[in-house]
């Protein structure tokens, strides 16, 4: 019984570790900090999907070259600004999953300038709650 007990809690032990040390469990801002290191400003659109192809576990959700990548500007955005956002092109990509409570999402939306060249990274994570 102290045995099976002991042994429960060691793979328990071991499962946390594992957990804490998987890398999508970072911020958001650390994230996109290590996506930068791979894919820095100015890397052209190519790149940026060779970089994608070479990572098995990234799968691109959309690649929406020459689409506007929000219906509509966001709130937070300043009138100067909004131009930046309409011409932009971007490429989304979900490079992994966790599970939390509830199974969690990290995708990366690389956006690009009118010539294709990398002008800012967007990570977002979403909870798949049901």
């Amino acid at each position: 019984m102290i045995y099976a007990l002991c042994s429960l809690l060691v793979v328990a032990l071991i499962a946390v570790i594992i957990s804490a040390l998987n890398p999508l469990r970072k911020s958001e801002e650390e994230i996109k900090d290590k996506i930068l290191a791979l894919t820095p400003i100015g890397t052209s659109m190519e790149d940026v999907l060779k970089v994608i192809e070479n990572n098995k576990k990234w799968k691109v959700r959309q690649d929406l070259v020459g689409s506007k990548p929000w219906p509509s500007v966001p709130d937070h955005v300043v009138s100067s600004q909004i131009d930046y956002f309409i011409r932009a092109r971007k490429i989304t990509s979900c490079i992994g999953r966790y599970f939390n409570i509830f199974m969690v999402y990290a995708f990366v939306d690389w956006q690009f300038d009118d010539n294709l060249n990398l002008i800012d990274i967007v990570v977002k994570k979403e909870a798949n709650v049901f």
